[in-house]
């Protein structure tokens, strides 16, 4: 399904100007007795419609093995649980491609899923593997999967409303073992000149909660307040107690409580990042080590750091460190919590740090993996394969 040109205006602009990000995990599991694992970073290239893979290293560093190719303006490329298949969300086709993964490969899955929403510009898996959404922009709803265990096809099941312009999703499970999703909406937040029939729709946070038998969505309410402007990604700590919203337009990231699955704002309910009127204060993704115990926020020319304190962020004492790259898209920390890669918008490269004593980052040698400005990477995550 190939949307008209009327269908596709709305949401390229809405992601040039929020600079969308999708951040995801390091993936995987042990390997079998006789079999050798494989570390990967994948990345979802908006400009040039394909996906980077990656090798990593011993030592963390990346090394570009080559392009698979997806529809039409991919933004998001997540990895399920077993490290076994990878899907992109295409957000100018409104198709999830799907790939197989063998010793980090990917191999395109035939035909792409085509979905019942509008724009898809991010999709989440449940952690079990068994269900995945995808947030739709242009449609304001969320499409649910299931996912074949043998050949990890999806299917379309429903759609769940969300609130306006859907930009980011993501999935957690409580302590308890019970399953929630949350999706950041963008709202409108200006209208152009003159104003004739635009309305001003501030940005939300819809909540949901899922059955553990069908995964289907259930909206919970309300929707949480104290939404910075412009609200770019959603991340939820390891052990699903606290969530934080990445607020581009107004450099801000949000905290919440989780309780029962529903946030509640915290005090401060928000912290600058970096300083104001310069690039470093753009928050686009947001990224937690498998401890919980550090952030790491990617903004404009820099990665800001923070510990964690009873679900605060708290500046590092040598908070800020800066990158090869501008306009930051994604960040992610990998499995084993000892690396961290960044997608740079402008020029195609990929930030490459460890993690060291405090959470404090350093560069690798290099500190980044150069690529093209046509590129426009959008999304990156880790995962581990088996060969």
């Amino acid at each position: 399904m190939h949307m008209t040109d009327t269908k596709i205006i709305y949401p390229a602009l809405f992601l040039v100007s929020i600079l969308l990000s999708a951040c995801g995990g390091g993936g995987g599991g042990g390997a079998a007795p006789g079999t050798t694992t494989v570390r990967s970073a994948y990345v979802a290239n908006y400009g040039t419609n394909n996906v980077s893979q990656y090798a990593i290293d011993a030592n963390g560093a990346l090394s570009l093995k080559t392009t698979v190719a997806a529809v039409s303006g991919p933004t998001s490329v997540t990895v399920d649980p077993s490290g076994k298949y990878a899907y992109v969300a295409n957000s100018f086709d409104s198709v999830i491609s799907q790939y197989k993964i063998v010793g980090g490969v990917l191999t395109q899955m035939n035909p792409a899923t085509e979905i019942s929403g509008l724009a898809p510009v991010s999709f989440a898996l449940d952690p079990s593997g068994k269900y995945a959404y995808a947030a739709n922009s242009a449609s304001n709803d969320v499409t649910q999967f299931s996912i074949d265990p043998t050949s990890g096809a999806l299917t379309n099941l429903v759609t769940v409303s969300a609130g306006t312009s859907p930009a980011y999703i993501t999935v957690t499970t409580d302590l308890l073992g019970k399953k929630y999703a949350y999706v950041v909406n963008v709202g409108i937040p200006t209208c152009p000149a003159p104003p004739t029939s635009c309305v001003v729709i501030a940005p939300s946070i819809s909540q949901y909660s899922i059955n553990a038998t069908t995964g289907v969505l259930t909206p919970m309410a309300p929707e949480p307040l104290a939404l910075g402007t412009d609200p770019a990604s959603i991340t939820v700590d390891p052990t699903g107690k606290y969530a934080y919203v990445a607020n581009y337009g107004n450099s801000t990231i949000s905290q919440y409580n989780i309780v029962a699955g529903a946030l509640s704002p915290m005090t401060p309910v928000a912290t600058v990042v970096g300083v104001p009127t310069t690039l470093l204060s753009l928050p686009t993704s947001i990224a937690i080590d498998p401890t919980g115990t550090h952030a790491y926020v990617a903004n404009g020319s820099g990665v800001y750091q923070y510990a964690i304190t009873n679900g605060a962020l708290v500046e590092l004492a040598s908070p800020t460190i800066y990158t090869g790259g501008f306009a930051q898209r994604s960040i992610t920390v990998d499995g084993s919590g000892k690396f961290v890669y960044m997608a740079n918008q402008s020029d195609g490269s990929i930030s490459q740090f460890s993690i060291g004593t405090g959470g404090q980052l350093s560069a690798l040698s290099p500190n980044y993996v150069a690529g093209a400005a046509t590129s426009q990477p959008y999304s990156i995550t880790t995962a581990v394969s088996i060969q």
